[in-house]
Order: C-alpha cells, then sequence, then structure tokens
C-alpha cells in the first residue's frame, strides 16, 4: 500500500511540476515520467487492460506524437526598419534571443518604416522592429516594454508635430521647416546623436521629452504576443541580461 501511495505522490509531484518548467522538451519528458508510474499504478491495481491502453496511447504515441510536433519550430515574422547600426543589431539581438527562448523561428523581412507598419496592420506580420518610441500611434498595434532609454527631441512652433514631420532625414525636415512648409518635428536623441545629421547646428530644439524608450510594436489582435514578449523583456532585465546586450551595442 505504502508503494501506491508513493507512486501516486510521485505522479501528483510531477503534474505540478509541469507548471514551472519554460522547457517543451522537458515538459514532455516529465509527460512521459507521469504515463510510466500510471501504467506501473494500474498493473499493481490489477487492470492490465487500462495499462495496456494507457502505455499504447498515453505514453507511446502521445509523447511520440509531441516530439513529432516540437521538431517543426513556430515562426515569428518581423518587419525591420533598419535605422542606425547599433540599434539595428541591439533589436535583431533580442529577437534572436527571444526566439531562442521560446523555440520560435526568427523571419524578419527587411522594410522602410512605412511599409512594415502597413503590414502590421494587415496583420502579415507579427512585430515591427526599427528603434520604434513608445508614443501614441493611429496603427492597430500595441508596444512593447522599452528596452532603451532615449529622448525626443523637438524643433519648431507647434507641439502636435509627428516623427520628422513625415519626411524621412532631418535634413528634409529641418529644410522643410525653413520653408515653412511644417510647422516643426519630433526627433529621438540617439538617431540625432549617432547618425549622419548629428552635425547639423543650424537649428535648435525647443524641449525635450523624457522617459521614452524604444520598443517593439506587436499585432494588435495578439495580446498573448505582446505578453509574452514583455514578460521575456521582464526576466532578461532582472537577470541583467538585457543591460548586458545593449552595453554591447550602443554604449
Amino acid at each position: 500500500m505504502a508503494l501506491v501511495e508513493t507512486l501516486i505522490l510521485t505522479i501528483v509531484t510531477l503534474s505540478v511540476s509541469i507548471l514551472f518548467i519554460r522547457d517543451r522538451m522537458t515538459i514532455v519528458l516529465v509527460y512521459a515520467a507521469i504515463s510510466t508510474v500510471a501504467v506501473v499504478t494500474f498493473t499493481i491495481y490489477s487492470a492490465p487492460d487500462v495499462a495496456l491502453a494507457e502505455a499504447s496511447i498515453g505514453l507511446v504515441f502521445t509523447v511520440f506524437l509531441y516530439m513529432v510536433t516540437l521538431q517543426h519550430k513556430g515562426k515569428l515574422w518581423v518587419a525591420f526598419a533598419k535605422v542606425s547600426p547599433p540599434v539595428d543589431e541591439l533589436e535583431i539581438e533580442l529577437l534572436h534571443s527571444y526566439c531562442e527562448a521560446h523555440e520560435l523561428e526568427l523571419k524578419i523581412v527587411e522594410l522602410d518604416l512605412k511599409e512594415a507598419m502597413k503590414m502590421l496592420e494587415e496583420g502579415r506580420v507579427e512585430v515591427v522592429a526599427g528603434a520604434l518610441v513608445n508614443v501614441k500611434n493611429d496603427v492597430d498595434m500595441n508596444m512593447t516594454k522599452g528596452f532603451l532609454e532615449t529622448k525626443l527631441l523637438y524643433f519648431g512652433n507647434r507641439k502636435d508635430s509627428k516623427f520628422l514631420g513625415g519626411f524621412d532625414s532631418f535634413s528634409r525636415a529641418s529644410r522643410a521647416f525653413k520653408e515653412g512648409k511644417i510647422n516643426g518635428f519630433y526627433v529621438d536623441l540617439f538617431r540625432y546623436l549617432h547618425s549622419a545629421f548629428k552635425n547639423h547646428t543650424d537649428l535648435v530644439p525647443k524641449h525635450e521629452e523624457k522617459d521614452l524608450f524604444y520598443s517593439f510594436a506587436t499585432i494588435g489582435d495578439e495580446p498573448e504576443l505582446l505578453h509574452s514578449l514583455n514578460e521575456y523583456l521582464n526576466v532578461i532585465e532582472k537577470e541583467g541580461k538585457l543591460k548586458e546586450i545593449v552595453e554591447r551595442h550602443v554604449r
């Protein structure tokens, strides 16, 4: 009787342990162990038919099915808009690290930011990377937890301006402002200091907005993906891994 109680306690313990295991292959192996203990338990209780069913279906067939399924990784589709080498390399490493932790295959499509956001809105990609600052946007999307702090510098006369005034470079936005085509524009500090237009001193920013971070944009109708990315960023931040990655690329 003590043996049976031990077996039942083992099943319960293994079942609870699954809740705290992240690696999917390990979960399958624990499941196989549970099924094996169940087969032994049914045999002791003189139920060979149930034990045989558990061994053939619950153990062999189900574990085999899980193993085959795990050979085919899921994919994370990312639209990637290049900005500057340090940020690009940082974002790619973070995404690769996330995919490795979740046994996903990273699929990257390189586009300009406008096309990337359109693909996200249409659901053709799941994530957009491109030094996105966590501010309001018309696209149906969610923004992840920030992973690199920045600031927004404002040039112009009005605060209701867009990032770079809708232009693709600081020089063009600056020229348009001087010609009166736009009232003003924002540019984020990291790009301003780490790009070809950093030597432009003819325009002085009126003010700066702090406490802003670069983030990833995720598709609006997949809250699970947003939660998963945020959870991962929280974990690597707590472990100090996020700081190491950031300092390796942009410090």
